[in-house]
């Protein structure tokens, strides 16, 4: 293992085997008798054993050393372990190695590449560096309270495991620091905090004290990061080069980032083809910024773990102007410390203190989006809100039958307090062939990606964000609302998982397509879909009470109404795909002791007519209701 610390003595001393431990003690004129040799020999002590020794220890069984050796040995050892703690500035100009990596042949396609850019301009953190230098000179020199970590070369084959090796300096580097702040913070995972939303690599967060920092419930965040790889951050944006055996080294060639994001915004469709390069850039940027925005971050961090990049929204001179973002120098992680500039390590204590001393955006000190109508876009259900009666079973199935409903049956309503609207609705034949063969051939004829190139965009602004209702295949369920409507939304990102970013696409259009008809009766309505922030995906629904798996009093009416909502679903030719009890939503009026049920989560619904199939469905729900 190869080391570059202040104190390599320690550490070399701790790999000693016993031969090398005795050569190493003969070199010092401590004054020894031989036997402390020959029981060095004979006890096997290595470095590693040595030390730890106290002494108590070598006063007592098996080496009864006498006091004079004793008390020599005992004070090199306290020495040596002296050194394994250093100050905090010692620890801040600590030098990291580039990573070694090795070449990818994977490729990154997303529908997302079909959205247009978002109003985000790009400017320069110019202060960054020479800021990052002044408050270098403020770290501590003084106490020796941390433990220098051993430094050693990575190796990165994947984004995993460049995520691990760079939350892995931040663990034995940074948190130890970031810990002992009067609020706790540390870097960490994101499912590390309750509260974030979206899927960032990486954050920084922090609590009111340690206990506190180690309960997801309790952490607050300060900071995102989104990590690349070097792999392929090396085809888009200049300033480096993979050589020889995975090595990364820096190149003479130009790096600038928002140079190349302000000539991908303003390239042609035609460039773009050219260059692959301009769709990433764009999408890691957008992607990035989204993440600070839906968590009301000042401040983030684009890193490869060889190189990063430093991000702040706020405009000191215009503090309602958050839609620019600063982007700090490129810092490799090898800069060293030196009069005129500041390690990467110190760039990053700086940066901790800034995100930490003042971390969010209050929106409400944003100005008011004026360019909206209400709720008179299309991306939305018209239906009026039936959340105020329960269903009744229209049919009583025996488990070894399957019996769907007829094509020319209407769905019949519940049979309690219901609109007008909802009579009319339930009486028209609206589940005739046509009907569901017309849209049938709607859903197949659009694509997804046709889909999400006419999503309108919502900015973050117009959202009030609640409490979390619960988590779903997307992530966080949370209350929500948007204009006048408020209701239960989740998200996916845009630009990460592309199979989440599809199920949720699925969603959407077997909602709006194929079940509306229903939406309000046996599945909640679709309230409002779109993108968020040009970062995400949402569907906001009505809210639609709590899950039968939370609930152990289900009752038999609810079960028979969850069956026959599920058969409604199945006339329209939708197999659900996802049959469990967290799906099957109940909501109770404890005034007049009515239950309404609904189903929820179709990510993973298809299109059949196929009744085999929908039977097996049918009956696994049977089962499960048991």
């Amino acid at each position: 293992m190869s080391s570059t610390t202040t104190n390599p003595l320690f550490k070399e001393v701790k790999e000693y085997d016993t031969k090398q431990l005795i050569t190493f003690l003969q070199g010092k004129n401590l004054n020894l008798h031989e036997n402390v040799f020959s029981t060095l020999l004979q006890q096997e002590v290595v470095g590693l054993d040595f030390l730890q020794w106290t002494i108590e220890k070598l006063r007592s069984e098996p080496y009864n050393f006498p006091d004079r050796s004793a008390t020599r040995l005992v004070t090199l050892v306290n020495y040596l372990n002296s050194q394994k703690f250093c100050t905090a500035r010692e620890l801040y100009q600590l030098i990291l190695p580039f990573p070694k990596v090795y070449e990818l042949s994977t490729s990154n396609t997303t529908l997302s590449a079909t959205r247009k850019v978002p109003n985000l301009s790009l400017l320069r953190w110019d202060t960054f560096l020479n800021d990052a230098l002044i408050a270098s000179s403020s770290i501590d020199n003084v106490a020796h309270k941390f433990y220098t970590p051993d430094i050693f070369q990575p190796t990165v084959r994947s984004k995993s495991s460049t995520i691990a090796r760079f939350l892995q300096v931040m663990s034995e580097i940074n948190n130890q620091r970031l810990k002992e702040l009067p609020r706790p913070e540390r870097w960490g995972k994101r499912y590390q905090c309750y509260m974030i939303s979206g899927e960032p690599d990486a954050i920084c967060f922090r609590a009111n004290d340690k206990q506190k920092l180690e309960d997801i419930k309790d952490t607050e965040v300060v900071a995102i990061i989104e990590i690349k790889l070097e792999q392929l951050m090396v085809k888009i944006i200049g300033g480096a080069e993979i050589a020889e055996g995975g090595q990364v080294r820096l190149t003479d060639e130009s790096e600038d980032m928002i140079k190349l994001y302000e000539t991908a915004v303003h390239a042609p469709g035609y460039a773009k083809d050219i260059h692959p390069e301009y769709e990433e850039i764009m999408k890691i940027i957008c992607q990035t910024f989204g993440y600070m925005v839906v968590n009301k971050l000042r401040y983030g961090m684009i890193t490869t773990y060889a190189r990063t990049w430093f991000l702040r929204r706020d405009d000191p001179q215009n503090p309602k102007n958050t839609n620019d973002l600063y982007v700090s120098p490129m810092i490799p992680i090898n800069r060293q410390h030196t009069d005129n500039q500041a390690s990467f390590l110190e760039c990053m204590y700086y940066f901790e203190n800034i995100s930490g001393n003042n971390p969010t955006i209050n929106s409400s000190e944003l100005p008011l989006k004026t360019d909206y109508k209400d709720d008179q876009d299309l991306h939305t259900s018209d239906h009026s809100d039936h959340s105020d009666y329960s269903d009744q079973p229209s049919d009583n199935y025996e488990d070894d039958e399957y019996k769907p409903t007829k094509c020319q049956k209407t769905i019949k309503p519940i049979k309690t307090k219901i609109s007008q609207n909802t009579q009319k609705l339930a009486q028209t034949s609206l589940n005739t062939q046509d009907a569901k063969k017309d849209n049938i051939e709607k859903f197949n004829r659009q694509s997804n990606d046709e889909l999400l190139l006419n999503m309108k965009n919502y900015d973050y602004e117009l959202f009030h964000f609640g409490e979390t209702l619960g988590f779903g295949r997307s992530g966080k369920v949370i209350k929500a609302r948007l204009f006048k409507k408020s209701g239960a939304l989740k998200m996916v990102d845009l630009y990460k998982d592309n199979v989440k970013l599809e199920e949720m696409l699925n969603e959407i259009k077997i909602y709006d397509v194929i079940l509306k008809i229903i939406q309000g009766i046996y599945i909640p309505k679709l309230l409002k879909f779109g993108v968020l922030h040009e970062a995400f995906i949402f569907m906001m629904t009505s809210f639609a009470g709590e899950s039968f798996a939370s609930k152990r009093d289900i009752t038999e009416v609810e079960k028979q109404s969850a069956i026959s909502s599920l058969l409604a679903i199945h006339a329209l030719g939708v197999k659900h795909g996802d049959i469990r009890l967290e799906n099957i939503m109940v909501n109770r009026n404890s005034l007049t002791g009515h239950s309404h049920v609904w189903w929820i989560d179709f990510a993973w619904s298809k299109l059949t007519d196929n009744a085999e199939v929908l039977k097996m469905e049918l009956n696994k729900l049977k089962r499960l209701l048991r």
